[in-house]
Order: C-alpha cells, then sequence, then structure tokens
C-alpha cells in the first residue's frame, strides 16, 4: 500500500486502485497495445473484495 496514495484518495479507493494496478501488470489480456482486465461487480465483490 502506498500511503501516499490512500492520503490523496482515500484508503477504500487506493486499496481498489492497487488491486486493479496489479492486476493489469500480470494481465495477458491486450488490446490494441493495451493491457485490460476485466471481472464483473461480483467477482470484484466475491474473489477480491470479500471483506
Amino acid at each position: 500500500m502506498l500511503p501516499s496514495l490512500a492520503m490523496a484518495v482515500g484508503l477504500n479507493a487506493a486499496i481498489l486502485l492497487q488491486q486493479l494496478y496489479f492486476k493489469a501488470l500480470i494481465s495477458t489480456n491486450v488490446r490494441d497495445g493495451h493491457k485490460w482486465v476485466y471481472k464483473t461487480y461480483e467477482e470484484w465483490k466475491n474473489e477480491e473484495f470479500p471483506f
């Protein structure tokens, strides 16, 4: 966790942004030269953020 990010956007948003950044780093989905991540709301809620 980057404390400076949490201070700028709040703790919950920082957790979401860092998880999204990590998923993009390891993603193998590429379209038009850009990596992307896709999960439904339910997948995010149940798999990534069950708390």
